[in-house]
């Protein structure tokens, strides 16, 4: 079978696998790219850009979304990696230019040096050593530094480039490179959500998360003035971290919800059973019938508000960032409700008043429950007395362990919560009262389309004039 044959074979493969696999296929391929032993021409990559070259707009275009659709599909882990080699392509992609420009350089040399030594063959003047010397120009810089960057630079550079030149990007039509790079920004718009972008940043380490912020400011993503704010939420221990930690306990509350309304449900029927089988001098089965009633209500109360406030939530994963910035755009003299409205658009304001109701309502029946976790105390005192059976005892124990460990919880994290509040103002009055604009609306609007190849593979932002 030809390279073109194994080419369109390896098109035709991947366009029949799940997005996933697609991403994982590509993650692979730059891998073996980095090594210094491999050969690119036998790598499956190469044999598909050779096929790129007949493949029509369509197909391109579903490869290219199907592999940023398989980004997001992909554990965090293997996410990190791919914004690893991302970012170690940017930074190699930008030493390639300084080597093109070393081989023209170099070829325009070599060819100076033939005119010359043309023109010695035909002089009969003086002027020109007969010997054959001359006083030609010296080789340029860049020509003496190109073998310290090829021996120094990552095999990446010369690799992306036998493919980009391999794909023939820079003889495609600006029309189809436009409407590829579109379809692939909008199906990153689509599927990349702030979660997947949050588990990305607390896979890397500190050198990591640096480069990320200039790959960000240079690509124009995030405006120059806001680099301290970006610097501020990246960093470890930033806001994204905590962002990540914060989504990640809501979504694990969401996945083990049935829990708050299974352990009331086991908790009465565990009275009724010690109240029927078993003697107890206290009235320790009542205690537990009651507390599983307010553990019920408990319950409810944190469905009721999570079910108000579902769409606030909704809003906040989908655009975290976007929600702080605006927040922060509503002047201070401007009302809560406003900042509100202004912060999560199409949320109406009677979800944040019965959410707090809700909320209101979760904190009462704690409290109520920690003052009956009290009473349960000196019933359990008073079995020392009076005597009660050991399943019973140790049922109570549990139950009313949970009341205050409950308790323990909601007091932590209300500090936690003032105290983040109070490092965020302190902060900001260091780097600026406004958020990362990491929104839709803050990228630049005047962006061109890839011209060559090069554009194609570094993406919008890099300048190579």
């Amino acid at each position: 079978m030809s390279g073109s044959d194994q080419g369109v074979a390896v098109l035709q493969e991947l366009l029949r696998k799940p997005p996933q696999e697609i991403a994982e296929w590509a993650l692979e391929q730059a891998g073996q790219m980095q090594s210094n032993n491999v050969q690119v021409e036998r790598l499956p990559i190469f044999q598909l850009a050779g096929a790129l070259k007949s493949a029509s707009v369509e197909e391109k275009q579903a490869l290219v979304c199907n592999a940023v659709k398989g980004f997001g599909d992909l554990p965090a882990i293997r996410r990190a990696e791919a914004v690893r080699i991302a970012m170690r392509a940017q930074h190699v992609m930008q030493q390639a230019e300084g080597l093109e420009l070393a081989k023209l350089a170099e070829r325009e040399h070599a060819a100076a040096m033939q005119r010359l030594a043309a023109l010695e063959s035909r002089s009969s003047s003086g002027f020109i050593d007969a010997s054959g010397s001359s006083n030609a120009p010296p080789v340029p810089q860049r020509v003496r530094s190109q073998e310290r960057l090829q021996q120094s630079g990552n095999p990446l550079v010369e690799n992306l480039l036998r493919v980009a030149k391999e794909a023939k990007f820079n003889e495609m039509p600006r029309q189809d490179l436009s409407v590829i790079a579109q379809a692939a920004q909008r199906e990153a718009m689509t599927q990349v959500q702030p979660q997947h972008l949050l588990d990305v940043v607390t896979q890397l380490n500190e050198h990591e998360r640096e480069e990320l912020t200039e790959v960000l400011v240079e690509a124009q993503v995030v405006p120059e003035e806001q680099r301290g704010l970006l610097e501020e939420a990246v960093r470890p221990g930033g806001y994204a971290d905590k962002l990540s930690m914060a989504l990640g306990w809501a979504s694990l509350a969401r996945k083990y919800v049935w829990v708050f309304v299974a352990l009331p449900i086991v908790e009465f029927a565990l009275s009724m059973v010690f109240g029927l089988m078993f003697e107890c001098a206290t009235p320790l089965p009542s205690w537990l019938r009651f507390d599983s009633v307010l553990a019920f209500l408990v319950a409810g109360s944190i469905f009721f508000t999570g079910v108000v406030l579902q769409p606030v939530y909704e809003k906040l994963r989908e655009d975290p960032h976007g929600a702080v910035h605006r927040w922060h755009q509503v002047s201070e003299g401007r009302s809560f409700r406003t900042k509100l409205e202004r912060a999560v658009p199409g949320v109406d304001f009677e979800a944040y008043r019965w959410g707090a109701i809700g909320v209101f309502a979760m904190v009462f029946l704690v409290l109520v429950g920690v003052f009956w976790a009290v009473i349960g105390v000196f019933e359990l005192l008073a079995t020392l007395v009076l005597g009660c059976n050991v399943a019973t005892l140790i049922m109570c124990m549990l139950f009313i362990g949970l009341r205050f460990g409950f308790l323990v919880s909601m007091v932590l994290l209300l500090f936690f919560v003032l105290d983040e509040v109070q490092k965020h103002r302190s902060r900001l009055t260091v780097l600026g009262s406004t958020a990362v604009p990491m929104t839709e609306d803050a990228r630049p609007r005047d962006r061109q389309p890839p011209h060559d190849h090069r554009d194609f593979l570094m993406g919008p932002g890099t300048a190579w004039e």
